[in-house]
C-alpha cells in the first residue's frame, strides 16, 4: 500500500481522498488531496479549519490538529480496540452531535458499547473540547 507522501506526489489524473492522519501528512508533502472526514466529524467547524490549512500547507497549523486527531485516535483504540467495523466508529462519531443515534449494529457486528461511548466523550470534553459541537450542556 503507498504512503500518504506517495499518494500526493502521483501523477495520476484522479482525486485522492486521505482521512484525517493521513490528509495533513499528504499535503504537507506537497499534494493536493481531497479530505475524507470521519473523526472529526464531531466538530465540522474545526475540521474546516483543519481542512483549509492543508490547502494553505500551514504546517505549524496542521500539524497541531494532526497531533490532537492522533490523540482522538489514540484515545480510542486504546477503549475500544481496533477490532469493530467502521460502522462502530462512524456511529460514535456521529452520535457526539446528534445524541440520540443508535450505536447498535446488526449481528454479527459487535458494536461499541454505552460506558465506551461516555469515556470517549468525556475525553473530549475534558482534552479536545473545541472537537465537539456545542450542544446540551456544552459550552
Amino acid at each position: 500500500m503507498p504512503a500518504a507522501d506517495e499518494i500526493a506526489a502521483t501523477s495520476c489524473p484522479l482525486r485522492f481522498f486521505l482521512a484525517e492522519l493521513s490528509y495533513g501528512y499528504a499535503q504537507m508533502s506537497g499534494g493536493d488531496c481531497g479530505y475524507l472526514i470521519s473523526m472529526a466529524n464531531s466538530n465540522i467547524e474545526t475540521a474546516w479549519k483543519y481542512f483549509e490549512a492543508g490547502v494553505k500547507r500551514d504546517c505549524a497549523t496542521v500539524m497541531g490538529f494532526h497531533t490532537e486527531l492522533a490523540g482522538m485516535l489514540r484515545f480510542l483504540m486504546e477503549t475500544l480496540g481496533p477490532n469493530l467495523m467502521d460502522g462502530a466508529y462512524d456511529k460514535m462519531y456521529v452520535r457526539l452531535v446528534l445524541p440520540d443515534f443508535p450505536l447498535r449494529l446488526l449481528p454479527p457486528y459487535a458494536q461499541a458499547s454505552e460506558a465506551a461511548f461516555a469515556a470517549y466523550e468525556t475525553f473530549l470534553e475534558t482534552t479536545f473540547p473545541h472537537w465537539l459541537e456545542p450542544r446540551g450542556g456544552r459550552a
